[in-house]
């Protein structure tokens, strides 16, 4: 925890004890070596390859934590793209497949963001009406809303789109590397 507060503040380490799954998220980045970087802007993403979560430090406190949940979320469940890519699976299976894992981290964020607000810490409104939705219609309707919601890193692209896209992007290489051997 001296580590979190000299890199993300006191107020960020007094509102994330006030989350007993991030806290064991916490433990658990530790356990398995995964570390979390802060960097400019508005972003947040992991790379597996790096074993490494960035967190952007120009956002609310609130979402930097609910992300850094989601973000473990991704590092510890998904499978690796050219993993999945190299079992052969086809297009729309990679894309479900793709939205699965989204949906999953992202019902892990809103269960981070319930106990938050629970707590008293205040949480941007938009997690307040997604951790709603999942209340209200479970799994279905988070996964049916990702299918529509824009990608945060790429704003034109719905997830369906985007994951279609890295699809693609990787059968092209998968194709050039198959024609060097």
């Amino acid at each position: 925890m001296r580590l979190l507060k000299r890199q993300f503040g006191a107020a960020f380490v007094e509102a994330l004890a006030k989350s007993p799954i991030l806290v064991a998220d916490l433990e658990e980045i530790r356990q398995r070596g995964f570390k979390i970087r802060r960097v400019r802007g508005r972003q947040f993403y992991s790379i597996v390859e790096r074993m490494t979560i960035y967190i952007g430090r120009d956002c609310h406190i609130s979402l930097q934590l609910v992300n850094i949940g989601h973000e473990k979320t991704h590092l510890v469940n998904d499978r690796p793209v050219v993993e999945c890519f190299l079992e052969a699976i086809d297009r729309e299976a990679f894309i479900e497949q793709r939205i699965g894992f989204e949906t999953d981290a992202g019902i892990h964020e809103f269960e981070i963001a319930a106990e938050l607000i629970a707590a008293g810490v205040p949480v941007l409104w938009e997690k307040h009406a997604w951790l709603r939705r999942y209340r209200k219609g479970g799994r279905a309707a988070v996964l049916a809303s990702i299918r529509r919601v824009e990608v945060s890193t790429d704003a034109h692209l719905n997830y369906p789109e985007y994951y279609g896209q890295m699809y693609d992007r990787l059968l092209i290489l998968a194709q050039k590397w198959a024609s060097l051997r």
